[in-house]
């Protein structure tokens, strides 16, 4: 994930590259580019449309911020696809995100709200395994591995089946969760109170 003020072409290189005053998510595969319209992200009852361009073989296309924007105000050919996404599964790391009071039952959407607010600042991994066993013991199961808070949040948001959460421990300053993903994937963040 890559974040920016400003729009250059230039700058994009392949997944998730955020534009502050497009305020797009622009990817870059070898065959296709995908603009994801953020206006609306992160709201409920809304959609966020995602343009997908085609990249034809050897030739050039300079995406400017002018072809952007027409994108985004319906102008374009067929050659250009859409499809629209919930809003609510649409990450953005522009959006604020008001301080979350302490639930009494902690959900995925409470972890990735705090994320954001700012009152989960640590997370740090407790293990996570693969099929290769080997593999996993070479690298001590990513133990205490430091995790992106960002990078985090976005795949709460966009990716968050078999995410799930509970509380391991409680002190006056702060709530260390466990948050997983099934059982394969264990992280430890600390929600400041």
């Amino acid at each position: 994930m890559k974040i920016f003020e400003n729009y250059t072409y230039t700058l994009i290189n392949g997944r998730n590259n955020y534009f502050k005053d497009l305020n797009i998510c622009f990817t870059k595969y070898y065959d296709a580019i995908y603009i994801t319209d953020l206006e609306n992200a992160l709201k409920t009852g809304k959609e966020c449309k995602e343009y997908i361009i085609k990249i034809e073989k050897n030739k050039y296309m300079p995406y400017s911020k002018k072809f952007i924007l027409d994108l985004k105000n319906g102008k374009y050919d067929n050659s250009v696809s859409i499809r629209t996404h919930k809003s609510i599964k649409i990450f953005t790391p522009f959006v604020k995100i008001k301080p979350i009071k302490i639930p009494t039952k902690w959900k995925i959407s409470n972890i990735w709200k705090a994320i954001l607010s700012g009152q989960i600042t640590k997370i740090t991994k407790k293990y996570r395994t693969t099929d290769d066993f080997a593999y996993d013991n070479s690298v001590n199961f990513e133990k205490g591995k430091k995790i992106d808070n960002l990078e985090f949040a976005m795949e709460l948001i966009e990716e968050s089946s078999g995410w799930w959460c509970r509380v391991d421990e409680e002190n006056k300053e702060t709530i260390k969760l466990i948050v997983c993903c099934h059982t394969f994937d264990s992280n430890i963040a600390i929600f400041n109170k």
